[in-house]
């Protein structure tokens, strides 16, 4: 091999050696010019403790028994709710709203629906914050009603409800006790 040769080919190796290194010195400031970036949403939902059989559940009360004293017209009012218990109370961290109210007669009363008989014996019509409560099963009907009525309670706040009513052609005996008349079942999930 000639002289010659030999030195393109030192020459050769020795350019390829140098251009590994530069490489290798300007592959960390190149990387580093380009960094990518990414970024992580942090969302919140309530705890698994907080649900039901999946169902999302909020902390809230109200009245667990109504007692109605009925005047010789039949007109009823509340007379014994301890004051501070005629409420809604949202206990918990989310707005709530009253989202169905159904409403079940309990031992031979009917609920006036406006279509009975005027004979119909032991007719119950209640009211809560002066509105009629019926015997409604529709989410829709009721949600329409009610949200009207503004039962809608932000969180770690009370709503003021008012209850009344009427009956007529009574047959029961209310004079020797409390009678059973109605079940209110009130269903609330979150948001206003």
């Amino acid at each position: 091999m000639s002289k010659k040769h030999i030195n393109v080919k030192k020459n050769a190796v020795a350019v390829a050696c140098s251009l590994a290194l530069a490489a290798g010195a300007f592959a960390p400031a190149i990387a580093m010019a380009a960094e990518p970036t990414n970024s992580t949403k942090v969302v919140i939902k309530a705890s698994d403790d907080n649900k039901l059989n999946g169902a999302d559940q909020t902390v809230y009360s109200v009245p667990t028994k109504i007692v109605m004293a009925a005047s010789k017209t039949g007109d009823l009012t509340a007379q014994l709710i301890a004051p501070n218990e005629a409420k809604i109370k949202n206990l918990s961290v989310f707005d709530i709203h009253v989202s169905q109210i159904n409403v079940d007669a309990a031992d031979g009363w009917t609920l006036d629906n406006g279509a009975l008989a005027p004979t119909a014996t032991d007719v119950l019509s209640l009211t809560l914050n002066e509105k009629k409560l019926a015997a409604v099963n529709s989410a829709t009907e009721n949600e329409t009603e009610f949200n009207g009525m503004g039962l809608s309670i932000p969180a770690g706040n009370n709503k003021d409800i008012t209850f009344g009513g009427s009956i007529k052609n009574v047959s029961k005996d209310i004079f020797n006790g409390e009678v059973d008349a109605a079940t209110i079942t009130w269903t609330v999930a979150t948001g206003k």
